[in-house]
């Protein structure tokens, strides 16, 4: 009978360090996530905005799409690139191609319920002439 109770009034003692081990334990893999990984992707991205708003007419560029120029033109919203001479291609930022996006779909739709760019039989006499 006496160790039943010795067991019992233990076991209550070690409840509140238990609890304080847990705690701690969270505190610790959180600890670890942010200096792993959050902290990281910040400073990632720090620089990849700095960079991008070091960029300056005349610089030479790959885009994620892997075209290679040299920037004509540069604003907020969009770059110009010449990539061979007299071709130029803009690239948008990536909040505005997500907007014009937006934006475009429904004439996408429009588009592709009326045949998807089949040509009609009246434009079908204009192909080839001088507009």
């Amino acid at each position: 009978m006496i160790d039943v109770a010795y067991a019992q009034t233990g076991l209550q003692g070690l409840g509140d360090s238990a609890v304080l081990m847990n705690i701690l334990m969270l505190v610790a893999i959180f600890g670890v996530f942010y200096f792993l990984l959050i902290r990281p992707q910040q400073k990632k991205a720090k620089d990849h905005k700095t960079m991008l708003d070091n960029l300056r007419k005349g610089d030479a560029v790959i885009t994620q799409g892997g075209l290679y120029g040299k920037i004509t033109a540069i604003t907020d919203q969009e770059a110009t690139l010449e990539i061979a001479e007299k071709a130029i291609h803009r690239v948008l930022d990536e909040r505005d191609r997500e907007k014009l996006f937006q934006e475009i779909l429904p004439q996408m739709d429009a588009f592709r319920k009326n045949g998807g760019g089949k040509l009609r039989k009246e434009d079908s006499s204009q192909r080839g002439k001088p507009s």
